[in-house]
């Protein structure tokens, strides 16, 4: 599972189902990576909960390292004014609608706020 989610989570799996049905199969959608980028920093805390404090130490230097990633994949840095993309393709636009649903929900605070008003 482990090494499946950290695969996964930055580049994605060969060919995605997306969540969004009007995209259908694509490959690397950046809502799907960032899904896994956060389940990376909820299994952090899980593992601090239990007390297995070098897997949380682990898994958030993952999930830092994939973020930091996924800033650079994952958003059109020159559109004016920047968004982010469906798939890490700079002609396409995408809606961030996992944000809510994770980051704030469990409640990581992991997404730095610029994300969120984009």
């Amino acid at each position: 599972m482990v090494g499946i989610l950290k695969k996964s989570a930055i580049h994605g799996l060969r060919i995605q189902y997306s969540t969004d049905d009007f995209a259908g199969k694509l490959e690397i959608q950046t809502n799907l990576a960032l899904r896994g980028i956060i389940g990376l920093e909820a299994m952090s805390h899980i593992s601090k909960l239990v007390g297995e404090t070098a897997d949380a130490t682990n898994f958030t230097e993952i999930a830092h390292e994939y973020l930091t990633k996924w800033k650079q994949l994952g958003i059109n840095h020159d559109a004016k004014p920047p968004h982010s993309t469906l798939t890490y393709n700079k002609s396409t636009h995408g809606v961030l609608h996992n944000l809510n649903n994770n980051d704030r929900l469990l409640n990581l605070n992991f997404i730095p706020k610029d994300i969120y008003t984009m």
